[in-house]
This record gives structure tokens, C-alpha cells and sequence, in this order.
């Protein structure tokens, strides 16, 4: 008999998943201990130590002080709650989400990052030969992104799938095409200004203005403005999140996951790595390409009707605001589906498929194509979303996807591609700081002069003398009664003098005369 786990109950101890209890087996008249041993039964995704985090490394990568224009895809079908980590993350607040999907979820109004949704006309459908339709919509979402390299842009903004013949052209989505065609635009001829193709079209506030610029030139035929030319030190796409489908089987699953791995690979790698000449260069060299670069990049072309868009255009347009490089990362999300020993086996096929593709040998890498492939990841979607937690000190409200994208786990010592979620993630308090003894004050020299506070007795003193620091002998009962007495008995006692002059003796004066 299967006995189904729910999906709270994976990290208990293997002794919980049985499905009657020891009392129930013992009495029941089926030879239970005649059945073969469940392989999976002390299965890793049940039993696994956690990875620890140093909070100086959390800290470090969360106080950057550089924001990062990272390019994220989503394929799939995801729900609003599911892309809740990446729409609330304030790490991505300017970087750029695309969601590929024939069924994208509603978006809310307030976002971090600016969001493109590329939508399809039907599924994917990788485990049914749909590996060419894969890769025209990676290279559409490729295309997309190269855009917004190029002339930055914020909110959140439709382009529909045309037809299979033009699949990839950014075009409007279909109500848009609807309120084009009943609209009567002026005239244009084939020499007309970008201007007058603006003007016809600004009405249409969710297209951009190299979307809308692409669109009439392919409908009328005109010259229009060229995509920016890819960068290729520039990786099209530094993550991908691959909503896995949930009607699917457990075979067709393994496949989808295999595909997706495999196919977008070349989309999250650069062609050719970053020169390190540049760090090289002269002080002034580098200034001055500098400001070539800044010239060329941060004054894009003015948006129509004062849109938004263009104070975004002029501060992330800029290849300044980049933070330091990362491991891209390739993360599958897996809907609730039930547990059992088969569904553990398919996961641990996945995860074993994963591991050898992001941990290949030296050998090879270098046989290949030399570059280092994505950090891959596969855990469920409710997890994506669960918080981390933090020593109250650090003040970061991160989730799992935060963790995962910003690379804080991949120089662990021991990989692993499945996580079950912020229980597998212990951030380590940082260590208490060594308390020092309390200082001792230095040991004062006898010759040495120090401040003098008079006493009461003592208050007719000039305050210009200073009291050498020797101790002072503790007064006699002579002294006591002398200070204590009246004038009268003062001047008395001054007869008797209160030093004693000790006579020199008689051989030593007269050696003393014989020397003279």
C-alpha cells in the first residue's frame, strides 16, 4: 500500500513515514517483514544536514553598495504568489523580470523590478518535441532583454506571440492590435521622421518605444531602428526559474527538466569571458573611455508624452550601476504533488542529473567549450518564497530566492541541488567579540610629578606648589596633639625644636680638616 506524505512531514525522521503504527503491524495478519527493505526509505531528500551560511557572508552580499542589473526569465505557469519573492525582492529593484508563459498571472501594480511578459499562444510543451519552440522564445526573451540593456525601462509591459512565420518580433499584444486597426492614423510617408511614427502610436502606454518602432516598420515596410548589437562578454540571461508543470507525469517530468537544462544553456554563459586588459589601463585611459561609454549609453531617445520611463532610461541605462559578476543560476520549481517512494525516485534522478551538470570534470569543461555552466537548483515552488532566518542584528528580510540568486551558496563545500526549503539554510550568528581585561593604569615613577588636590587642613597653601608624589608618613600622636593645640601652647612648644640635629663625629671632622 502507497501512502501518500504530506508535504510538511519530508524532514521527519524516516520512522514517521510508516504508513500504520508498530502495534497496528504486529497484529495485522499481513507478513510485513517479508516485503523488501523501501530503498528510499532513508532517502537524502528525508535525512540531510543543512547549509550553513556565515552571516559576514549574508551581510556582505546584502550591503553592497552597487544595485544589480541582473536579466531574470521565467518559463512556465506561474501563480501571483509563486513570483511573490521576485516582483517584493528589493535586491532586483533594477533588474529585469521576463515571464514566457501562455498563461501569465496577474501582476501587481507595485513592483521592484520591471517586468515583461512575453505572451504565448500555447504551452511550451517541451516533453511533447518542443525544443524548437524553446529556443525561439529563449531568443526572444534574448532579444527583449538586449533592449533593456540598452535603453533601461521600468513597470510592467505585454508583448504578444505572432504568428509562427515572424515568431520573435516584439509586437503588441492582441487588444492593442485591435484598437490599431479601428484607429485612423495619418498618412506616413517612407521618409517620415521617428517623431511622426512615435506620435501615431502614443497612445499605447504598455509598448515600448522600440516595440512600437519594430511594429509599424514591419507592417509598412519601412526602415525602422535596429536592434542594439549583443555584447559578447554579456550572457543573455543571468538566471532562469523554470516553473515545472504539475498534470504531467513523473517520466515526462525528468524529461522537461532535462531539456530545459540542456537547451538554455548557452543562454547563461557569455560567448566569450570579460578581457582582463581593462584592469591594466591607465588612470586616464580609463577615464576617458569612461565617459565614452557614458556619453553612448545614458542618453537614450527621449520617451513620447514625458513618459517615466525616461529617468529610468538615464540612470539604469548606465553600465556603472553593475554589481560585481555572478555564477548564473538555473532554478526548476516543482508544484505540490504527492510523495511516495516513486515521486522520490524521480527527484533524486533530477537532482543527480543536476549535480553532474553543474559540477563536471575539469576535463571536461575544456573539451566543451571552456565555460563553467550555471549553478542549478531544484526544490518547490512554496518554498522559493519561505523567509530566512536572520540574527536580529543583521536587519535582512530575505527569502530562499534571494539566497539562491545572489550566490550566496555556491562556494559551499558540499553541493547539493535539492533544498526543501529556509530549514535547509542556517545563517550562522556571527561570533561574540573577545572581551579584553580591563586596562590597567601604568605603574607611576617616583620622580614623576602629579596634581595635588589640598585638603581642608591644607587650604592656605599657594596653589602654585606641587607635592612630590612619595608617600606620606602617617602623622604621630605628637604631631596630632601639636596641630590640635592652642596659639598659646604652640608657642610654648616652639622652644623645644622638633628636628633633631645629630652631632657629626669627632674623627671624621678631623678628617675632614686634615683634607682641607
Amino acid at each position: 500500500m502507497t501512502t501518500t506524505i504530506p508535504l510538511s512531514s519530508r524532514r521527519l525522521p524516516p520512522s514517521s513515514y510508516r504508513p500504520t503504527s508498530q502495534s497496528k503491524r504486529n497484529s495485522d495478519s499481513f507478513p510485513w517483514s517479508k516485503l523488501p527493505i523501501d530503498p528510499f526509505s532513508n532517502s537524502i531528500f528525508h535525512q540531510r544536514d543543512p547549509v550553513v551560511l556565515s552571516s559576514e557572508r549574508l551581510y556582505h552580499t546584502a550591503s553592497t553598495s552597487q544595485p544589480r542589473r541582473d536579466v531574470i526569465l521565467v518559463i512556465g505557469v506561474p501563480g501571483p504568489k509563486d513570483l511573490a519573492p521576485l516582483l517584493n525582492s528589493e535586491r532586483l529593484a533594477f533588474s529585469l523580470l521576463i515571464i514566457a508563459s501562455h498563461q501569465p498571472p496577474t501582476i501587481p501594480p507595485k513592483v521592484q523590478p520591471a517586468v515583461r511578459i512575453l505572451h504565448l499562444t500555447e504551452p511550451l510543451g517541451l516533453e511533447q518535441a518542443g525544443a524548437i519552440r524553446f529556443v525561439n522564445t529563449l531568443e526572444w526573451a534574448e532579444r527583449v532583454a538586449r533592449v533593456w540593456r540598452r535603453v533601461g525601462g521600468i513597470g510592467v509591459r505585454e508583448l504578444a506571440e505572432c504568428d509562427q512565420e515572424c515568431f520573435g518580433v516584439l509586437t503588441p499584444p492582441l487588444k492593442v492590435l485591435h484598437r490599431l486597426s479601428n484607429s485612423n492614423p495619418p498618412s506616413v510617408s517612407s521618409t517620415s521622421s521617428t517623431s511622426q511614427l512615435d506620435s501615431t502610436t502614443s497612445f499605447v502606454p504598455t509598448i515600448s518605444s522600440m516595440g512600437k518602432l519594430r511594429f509599424l516598420n514591419k507592417r509598412t515596410h519601412r526602415s525602422g531602428q535596429a536592434l542594439p548589437s549583443p555584447d559578447p562578454s554579456q550572457r543573455p540571461f543571468d538566471a532562469l526559474i523554470n516553473y515545472l508543470p504539475a498534470d504531467i507525469s513523473d517520466k515526462s517530468l525528468l524529461k522537461q527538466a532535462i531539456l530545459v537544462t540542456t537547451i538554455s544553456r548557452p543562454f547563461l554563459v557569455a560567448p566569450t569571458p570579460p578581457s582582463p586588459v581593462a584592469s591594466t589601463r591607465s588612470p586616464d585611459s580609463r577615464r576617458s573611455s569612461m565617459f565614452k561609454r557614458m556619453s553612448f549609453y545614458s542618453m537614450p531617445p527621449t520617451p513620447p508624452l514625458g513618459s517615466r520611463d525616461s529617468l529610468n532610461s538615464l540612470v539604469t541605462g548606465t553600465p556603472f550601476s553593475q554589481g560585481p559578476l555572478i555564477k548564473p543560476h538555473l532554478v526548476h520549481l516543482l508544484h505540490p504533488r504527492p510523495r511516495n517512494s516513486v515521486a522520490n525516485r524521480v527527484l533524486h534522478s533530477i537532482e543527480a542529473f543536476l549535480l553532474s551538470f553543474s559540477f563536471p570534470p575539469s576535463s571536461e569543461i575544456k573539451i566543451t567549450d571552456g565555460l563553467e555552466p550555471a549553478r542549478t537548483c531544484l526544490l518547490e515552488s512554496a518554498s522559493f518564497a519561505e523567509p530566512i532566518a536572520t540574527p536580529p542584528n543583521l536587519n535582512i528580510n530575505w527569502t530562499v530566492a534571494d539566497v539562491l540568486l545572489s550566490g550566496c551558496l555556491d562556494d559551499e563545500s558540499s553541493p547539493h541541488a535539492w533544498l526543501s526549503g529556509a530549514a535547509d539554510i542556517i545563517v550562522a550568528a556571527p561570533p561574540p567579540l573577545p572581551q579584553s581585561p580591563p586596562a590597567t593604569p601604568p605603574a607611576v615613577p617616583l620622580d614623576s610629578r602629579v596634581s595635588y588636590t589640598p585638603s581642608s587642613n591644607d587650604a592656605t597653601l599657594p596653589s602654585h606648589l606641587s607635592i612630590s608624589a612619595l608617600p606620606t608618613p602617617p602623622e604621630s600622636e605628637e604631631d596630632a596633639s601639636y596641630r590640635h593645640a592652642s596659639p598659646k601652647n604652640r608657642m610654648q612648644g616652639n622652644r623645644s625644636l622638633r628636628w633633631k640635629f645629630w652631632r657629626r663625629p669627632s674623627n671624621i671632622a678631623s678628617a675632614t680638616l686634615k683634607r682641607v
